[in-house]
């Protein structure tokens, strides 16, 4: 299954770059981030991406070999805990219903290199 990962950093963007529209610091608690959340569902919801978004926050909590820094989105360097600790948030709020999927699923998710309009227009 190949997914956008300009759609993984839009979505994750919305929390890790938003976030410090309004704060110079990111909270003591992850838990101060779920407002940020309700518009990552928002938005996922309108542009059909909750399902492809649901495989790759799956993906990135039980890939090791995966580099979350890169996911960080730049605006406040958060190491690879701060963004697992994120990334766990996310995927716990939206997905609290459904059971990671299995392993040999995982093992097919790919990211790949697909701008973010494309992906939108062509509906992968």
């Amino acid at each position: 299954m190949s997914i956008s990962e300009s759609m993984v950093n839009y979505y994750l963007d919305i929390l890790t770059v938003g976030y410090f529209n309004d704060n110079d610091l990111p909270p003591d608690d992850v838990r101060d981030y779920e407002p940020l959340v309700c518009t990552i569902k928002a938005k996922a919801f309108r542009h059909g991406d909750m399902e492809h978004l649901y495989f790759a926050l799956a993906w990135l909590l039980t890939n090791k070999d995966v580099n979350l820094e890169a996911f960080n989105g730049g605006r406040y360097p958060f190491d690879a805990k701060e963004m697992r600790d994120i990334i766990n948030l996310i995927y716990s709020r939206l997905f609290a219903d459904r059971k990671m999927p299995p392993d040999h699923v995982l093992r097919e998710v790919r990211l790949v290199n697909v701008p973010l309009d494309a992906w939108w227009q062509q509906g992968f």
